[in-house]
């Protein structure tokens, strides 16, 4: 897919090494899936619509900023979370 951000510009300009932290990174995913939870539940109407589809992509978000932390990365452009994951998790 020629849309995702090249792993190596990412690597080179937008990912720095990190101490792992499992402990925030668990707060993270807990905090995504209270997002999820919340968003669930919101009936789906046109004037709503995109504000669930926002729910959703943050707590997409906020898993791969967790992802990354408990592989010792950092992020400064979200676009270099799908391409680590696209890279890293190709059957996904």
């Amino acid at each position: 897919m020629r849309d995702i951000m090249d792993w190596g510009l990412c690597r080179e300009k937008f990912i720095k090494n990190v101490e792992v932290d499992t402990e925030k990174a668990a707060s993270i995913v807990e905090a995504a899936k209270s997002r999820i939870r919340h968003v669930k539940g919101i009936a789906v109407n046109n004037d709503n619509a995109s504000f669930i589809v926002e729910g959703y992509y943050e707590a997409i978000k906020e898993l791969l900023v967790a992802l990354l932390l408990s592989k010792g990365l950092r992020s400064k452009n979200h676009q270099c979370l799908i391409s680590y994951f696209y890279k890293n998790y190709p059957d996904y």
